[in-house]
């Protein structure tokens, strides 16, 4: 490590050329700390290459404490209400791991000095003892179909989560079968959409059944696909697009059956 001088200037000398680096700037307590190319953590950083007998050039300008944002909330069982300990909160930045807290015992957490003009900031909430569903911000399966959390200069935003006992998840089940003949087919692949995007697959097996029992409580879509090209696709109830489909409402700890019929390809 070293220190800049009066004029912010620092040197780091006798650096090996075969090997990459990154640059970690440390301020005093009226700044922030971060990467090289302002980046918020060390994997969001670029290598930096030094070269032999030529000077590399990494400037970097702190931004002010003041500036930054803070997210708070509480977490709790979605059942009961009760507050939950032990939760980890972690915060990204555009898909990136930044930092993370436990919840107290009041279920509540703190994230603070976050860059509102970093990226889209998303929050992800886990429990280490496998009793609850890992879920991200707000109620999503997986980090795409997430909400940002908005965040502003000098602010704090709130952002609570309630979080679902993993014996209290609802299952979704069906069977798919064939117009007219009514028999099973086997092999049809059943997506479940969330905020438009797929987060869980599904085949049928030789009676036609399948079944998804980590889906989080909430609103989806089904598609209905063959991938031997011998059914039609479709969406879930006998529509053909995906803007007309029927949405299957999963509540906690419920037990949905959505059926489905597939006509033969043309």
């Amino acid at each position: 490590s070293t220190t800049t001088d009066g004029s912010g200037n620092y040197v780091f000398e006798n650096l090996n050329p075969s090997t990459n680096y990154k640059v970690r700037f440390v301020g005093t307590a009226f700044y922030l700390p971060q990467f090289n190319g302002g980046a918020p953590s060390l994997a969001a950083a670029s290598p930096v290459t030094v070269t032999v007998g030529a000077a590399t050039d990494v400037d970097a300008a702190l931004i002010p404490r003041s500036w930054r944002a803070t997210v708070t909330g509480t977490v709790t069982n979605r059942i009961t209400g009760d507050p939950l300990q032990g939760i980890t909160v972690r915060a990204y930045v555009d898909d990136v791991y930044y930092v993370g807290v436990p919840t107290q015992a009041n279920g509540t957490y703190t994230i603070a000095g976050l860059d509102p003009a970093a990226g889209d900031w998303e929050l992800r909430f886990s429990d280490g003892s496998g009793t609850y569903r890992l879920q991200w911000w707000e109620n999503g399966i997986k980090p795409q179909v997430s909400t940002p959390v908005s965040l502003a200069v000098n602010t704090t935003t709130t952002a609570d989560a309630q979080l679902t006992p993993n014996a209290s998840l609802p299952t979704l089940s069906g069977t798919v079968r064939a117009d007219g003949t009514n028999a099973p087919i086997q092999g049809i692949e059943v997506r479940a959409f969330q905020n438009g995007l797929a987060v869980d697959l599904r085949t049928t097996n030789a009676s036609g059944a399948y079944t998804f029992g980590n889906l989080l409580p909430g609103t989806y879509t089904l598609r209905f696909s063959d991938p031997g090209g011998n059914w039609t696709l479709e969406w879930w109830q006998d529509q053909a697009l995906k803007a007309n489909a029927t949405n299957v409402v999963l509540p906690v700890g419920g037990a949905v059956i959505a059926d489905a019929h597939l006509a033969p390809a043309p």
